[in-house]
């Protein structure tokens, strides 16, 4: 593959991301179609990729074919681009180019892509093998700041064909840009509360937090099992969820301190790790009380999993608070905790 240098300008820039430069007569300029892999709140809505987002990318050069699968493709190909990062520039459409230059399609072979949102998530600290198919961070930190937490997501070049020089796709489709499909790597939390029917209390929750959450670890791809798995968890912290004042009623609401929700890392939640402790009055005026209930992941068993919302329904009845965990993909999940 010739390294030559498209535009003088723009060299010392080029070779701060990428080995290789392109020639003058390049066919055009790489451009991404991100979408989310299931639903999310406030981060992503739908499968919209944020548009005020920026992501990183890897890319891997092959003098390849069109139509070559993906299993094909050169054991050990040349870094094309390394962790360059990519922007909606306008905020309008769905594409996503360069952030600071221009990056551009080789003259020949083809390109595979992996790679990451958002930047700011220690780049410093994600590598990804080409050779073995897996992408690493080898210290994540998550903030206890529920306002500063990041929707940590990834694209893997196992889940897709390769896009050659031509914007085609392994369909001999034109695409306007190449399509990729974030995964997301946190698990996602909500807590919502409700009054039992026939509850004679008027209850208001007043403090809402999470204790022992750990807030660093490692995370690894496991291509050959497709999952995607954290170990080390540490640093077990207290994060804020909720303050105020919020009377209770038979309608269940939300009580987070921010629209970003609560995103954490997945790790065990079972009896002696995670708890959930509500402050709350049985009247307005009346003694403030505490209840301290250990969490479970409702059908997920005891551990927190990547990409799964839990929903926690907490409800107050006459001398008692249940707790209600329910899962589902966010995939979302929920449960229930009852007070006693």
């Amino acid at each position: 593959m010739k390294k030559l240098i498209y535009i003088a300008l723009i060299a010392a820039a080029l070779s701060a991301c990428t080995k290789s430069s392109v020639r003058y007569e390049q066919p055009g300029e790489i451009s991404f179609r991100p979408v989310t892999a299931k639903t999310t709140k406030a981060a992503v809505t739908g499968t919209e990729y944020p548009k005020d987002s920026t992501f990183n990318v890897w890319a891997w050069w092959g003098d390849v074919r069109e139509n070559t699968p993906l299993e094909n493709f050169p054991d050990v190909a040349e870094m094309y681009l390394n962790k360059c990062t990519f922007a909606n520039k306008e905020k309008t459409g769905n594409s996503w180019e360069g952030m600071d230059i221009p990056y551009f399609w080789p003259t020949r072979g083809s390109l595979v892509f992996a790679g990451y949102s958002p930047t700011s998530a220690v780049a410093q600290n994600f590598s990804y093998s080409w050779t073995n198919k897996t992408m690493t961070i080898t210290a994540y930190e998550q903030s206890t700041d529920i306002s500063k937490t990041v929707d940590l997501m990834w694209f893997d070049v196992t889940e897709r064909s390769y896009i050659d020089n031509s914007n085609k796709n392994a369909q001999n489709e034109t695409v306007d840009g190449v399509p990729v499909v974030f995964k997301h790597l946190l698990s996602w939390l909500t807590f919502q509360f409700k009054k039992k029917d026939g509850a004679m209390s008027s209850y208001f929750v007043t403090d809402v937090t999470l204790q022992n959450i750990k807030t660093k670890a490692r995370f690894t791809s496991i291509p050959t099992e497709g999952n995607d798995e954290w170990s080390a968890q540490t640093d077990g912290s207290v994060v804020a969820v909720w303050n105020g004042s919020q009377q209770v009623s038979a309608e269940a609401v939300v009580l987070e301190s921010t629209t970003n929700g609560v995103l954490v890392i997945p790790q065990s939640c079972a009896a002696e790790h995670v708890q959930l402790q509500v402050r709350y009055k049985a009247s307005e005026g009346g003694a403030e009380q505490t209840k301290t209930v250990y969490l479970t992941a409702g059908t997920d068993g005891n551990t927190w999993k990547p990409g799964k919302h839990y929903t926690y329904t907490i409800t107050f009845g006459n001398n008692e608070i249940l707790v209600l965990p329910e899962v589902t993909d966010w995939e979302t999940v929920s449960v229930d905790i009852e007070v006693q």
